[in-house]
């Protein structure tokens, strides 16, 4: 395994905790999902799209227009969901069942992009699966909407990771991500109810809390889709939702998310060797 893109999914995975500590911390109490979904996609639109004035690349074809298109059409239901996900769920359930994306970028790489799993792979997902298990009882699923909109967010995301990768040959990653960030922020404002007086109200709030939320959130995607455009998407899926015990152990001490805290524990720590083992470096 490179080096290169291996430190670039560990830092990535550990903004990713900060930028999810910081989305929790603020909805929790704002509950206004499509506000946050908006910001965060006109901040990566300016970002990536000053990035892609200075790396601008892209290999016309149909293949090209295709998953850049879907990539577009995708990402707005992605985004949303996981706002969705951070106002309804604890962190440190939601930074364990939304790991479950791991399994998803894993199935459908292998049909997609042909990506095979070694034997340890497998047995690593088995071992994710009993960590998931362990940190909510298998009943919840079916009536938490916090744990529901998580699973469904997880799906979302692996198929957009995957279009990332299928398409990053082809088209330089602030293009791609630029693209598949615009179109949300047109089609979002069209769903919501008095959007105006919404953002504005958004602004006026913490707004140095959520500048900053936006800051890790660049990371950590930027640093993600740098490393599955160099390395195996499924690999460094694993090690990038590794960190994921950091976040766990946040939501338990510095949001007091007390509740049913051993099982968080272990389920945490039963996932996150999971993880090491769906990377290969255990």
């Amino acid at each position: 395994m490179g080096p290169y893109w291996f430190l670039l999914a560990v830092g990535a995975g550990l903004a990713s905790n900060l930028a999810n500590f910081t989305t929790r911390y603020l909805i929790k109490d704002d509950k206004d999902s499509a506000s946050f979904s908006l910001s965060l996609e006109v901040s990566r639109v300016l970002a990536f799209g000053i990035l892609a004035f200075f790396d601008f690349y892209i290999n016309w074809s149909l293949k090209t227009i295709t998953l850049l298109l879907l990539l577009g059409f995708i990402e707005p239901l992605a985004v949303y969901t996981f706002m969705k996900m951070h106002e309804h769920t604890h962190l440190s359930i939601s930074s364990i069942v939304s790991r479950s994306r791991m399994i998803w970028v894993a199935v459908i790489a292998f049909l997609f992009l042909g990506e095979s799993l070694k034997l340890i792979d497998y047995i690593g997902i088995v071992i994710l699966f009993l960590g998931l298990s362990m940190a909510i009882a298998p009943h919840r699923i079916f009536i938490d909407k916090g744990i529901k909109i998580s699973l469904l967010m997880s799906l979302i995301a692996a198929v957009v990771v995957v279009l990332i990768k299928a398409v990053s040959s082809d088209v330089s990653l602030p293009v791609i991500i630029t693209w598949m960030s615009l179109p949300s922020v047109f089609i979002i404002p069209l769903f919501m109810k008095t959007p105006q007086s919404r953002i504005k109200g958004f602004v006026s709030n913490k707004w140095g809390l959520k500048v900053l939320f936006n800051i890790f959130n660049f990371f950590a995607f930027y640093g993600y889709t740098l490393a599955i455009k160099h390395g195996s998407v499924s690999i460094v899926t694993a090690i990038y939702h590794g960190m994921t015990i950091f976040a766990v152990i946040a939501g338990i001490i510095f949001l007091r998310e007390r509740e049913d805290i051993a099982k968080k524990i272990i389920g945490a720590i039963v996932t996150f060797l999971g993880v090491f083992l769906l990377a290969g470096i255990s």
